[in-house]
């Protein structure tokens, strides 16, 4: 959403859109249904947003979550139902390590 800020993103992003969906407008048929509208209009939108804006990685937005606290995460994940007493011992040293951080 940053970057629609920008004027000059902006100007190219309303140009798209005003020729993307005169497109959609000369192609429209009566026979075809809401549902099948909505879903070229949202294709249009996004086909825009990720040609023109792009997309921006935020990762995880809690700063304690290191790689290590995240491999233990999975781990344990896959630990739960076939080992109860190892899924306990991940699950302990996670959270001795997330207290930690």
């Amino acid at each position: 959403m940053q970057k629609l800020k920008d004027p000059e993103i902006q100007t190219k992003v309303k140009q798209r859109m005003k020729k993307d969906f005169a497109a959609l407008k000369e192609d429209a048929r009566d026979d075809i249904n809401v549902e099948e509208s909505w879903k070229q209009v949202k294709g249009k939108l996004i086909n825009i947003k990720q040609e023109e804006v792009g997309y921006t990685y935020k990762g995880y937005k809690n700063p304690r979550m290191s790689q290590e606290i995240l491999l233990l995460m999975d781990t344990r994940r896959s630990y739960k139902e076939i080992n109860k007493d190892k899924y306990n011992e991940v699950n302990r040293e996670m959270r001795r390590k997330i207290r930690k951080a």
